[in-house]
């Protein structure tokens, strides 16, 4: 009768006891873990522990006892990669536009992107890909939102460029009524996050259906290079 082999993997900070290999016919087996055995004995039990490369351990919740983790775009804030910039015109009357042109670097440091967007009335939000412009327009300061972080995004952005080609619609969007207010904000990364094509030019345009309103348009992204 063929022996069973069971790989046991604990992420936790402390000795956790399990019911003994044996009691179900199997083997207990050695875990190689950063140099060290790790070995699942008679008793069931074993501890691990995960450290990162300086040496620093996994925490968890002495409440709950749950792993402690932030999403991956809530890190690059902590590690100075993640930045925000928009423009606002404070007085858009009916088919008044804003425009803001994203201009991605040829780099495979590729921009994570969502689209941020306000208005107190009436509007419509358009995104076009591959955007031709004879002027790029003015620079807009793009805000590194770790503020003691010294980096500088790759992904440049202006406002008011001029359009030759708009290119490829990729999103129309219309928020708030004269009801109601609504806006497009980037905390919803998991299904409205773009990662930019590198070496091209993005146009944002928002556009005024109420009268006399204030409308904002903008970006909210990280630069990573993928692991690939």
């Amino acid at each position: 009768m063929k022996k069973l082999i069971s790989i046991i993997s604990i992420f936790t900070l402390s000795t956790i006891a399990l019911a003994a290999p044996t009691d179900y016919g199997l083997t207990p087996v050695t875990i190689r873990q950063g140099g060290n055995d790790a070995v699942i004995d008679s008793n069931g039990s074993a501890s691990s522990i995960i450290k990162d490369a300086g040496g620093i351990p996994a925490e968890v919740d002495n409440s709950t006892h749950s792993m402690q983790t932030i999403e991956y775009s809530h890190h690059e804030i902590h590690a100075g990669s993640h930045y925000k910039a928009g423009f606002m015109n404070t007085d858009l009357d009916t088919d008044a536009t804003v425009q803001l042109l994203f201009v991605t670097p040829n780099t495979t440091k590729w921009a994570h992107w969502t689209l941020t967007a306000q208005a107190t009335g009436s509007a419509k939000i358009e995104v076009y890909e591959g955007t031709s412009v004879s002027a790029n327009g003015t620079a807009v300061t793009r805000w590194n939102r770790n503020r003691n972080s010294t980096n500088t995004s790759t992904t440049l952005v202006y406002h008011t460029p001029t359009v030759t080609t708009s290119g490829t619609k990729m999103i129309t969007k219309y928020i708030g009524s004269e009801g109601f207010r609504s806006n497009i904000g980037g905390e919803h990364r998991g299904d409205s996050e773009f990662m930019l094509l590198q070496n091209t030019k993005y146009l944002l345009v928002l556009t005024a259906i109420s009268d006399d309103i204030v409308g904002s348009v903008g970006g909210d992204w990280y630069e990573h290079t993928d692991k690939d």
